[in-house]
């Protein structure tokens, strides 16, 4: 294992030994720098920063095909192992990201201003007509249709 503050040429040999050679099928956390989304970063030649994940899919099974994005099977960003990779569409991708429980659904998501509890409570209290929309939108101060789109279900889908 070579150290965290390793020159560019020796991160890029590390990745691709790596990738070609992983001796095993736990997660293997990419020991460098990371970008502000929690992915690997690696320096490419045009100087911008990329996805770790995404140049060691490269390397352990090509280039990258049309309309195909890095996808993680174990739901670590950290991980750079070649038998967590694979190429996938941004909807399997999205799917995997579901199943690991990795997306910001509800309260998790950083425009949220309503909680979980929060969303059943209206739901609750407007079945049936108990409550009007905009009655519940004064007390939670948001808007009255975002009230129609929580207790229709169009919205928070996932409670």
């Amino acid at each position: 294992m070579i150290p965290r503050k390793a020159r560019r040429g020796e991160r890029v040999a590390w990745v691709i030994e790596t990738a070609k050679c992983a001796p095993t099928d736990e997660c293997i956390l990419w020991p460098f720098k990371s970008l502000c989304h929690g992915y690997g970063a690696v320096d490419w030649p045009d100087g911008r920063q990329r996805k770790a994940s995404f140049f060691i899919c490269e390397v352990a099974h090509g280039p990258k095909p049309q309309g195909k994005e890095a996808a993680h099977s174990c739901g670590n960003r950290l991980c750079c192992n070649p038998h967590h990779l694979r190429w996938a569409t941004r909807r399997e991708n999205s799917a995997d990201a579901m199943r690991h429980g990795t997306t910001p659904r509800g309260s998790k998501n950083g425009y949220a201003v309503l909680t979980e509890a929060e969303v059943k409570a209206i739901r609750d209290r407007h079945t049936p007509h108990r409550v009007t929309y905009k009655q519940l939108a004064s007390e939670y101060d948001v808007h009255h249709i975002t009230i129609a789109k929580i207790v229709r279900r169009q919205t928070w889908t996932h409670i």
